[in-house]
């Protein structure tokens, strides 16, 4: 029995990250980084998570 994989068109390819594992990882330190970067500009302490995800 014959199993057939569904083709994607190039419109559905594209909604894919090229890598699908770096992709969220760089968007969460991402959104790390901004807020430490904010309350450093500030003189405010910095949350110690940010702090540890800018440290990527």
């Amino acid at each position: 029995m014959a199993f057939i994989l569904p083709i994607l068109s190039a419109n559905q390819l594209a909604s894919f990250p090229a890598e699908p594992f770096k992709t969220p990882g760089a968007l969460i330190i991402r959104n790390g980084i901004r807020p430490k970067d904010s309350a450093a500009d500030k003189g405010l302490e910095v949350n110690r998570l940010d702090n540890w995800l800018a440290k990527f």
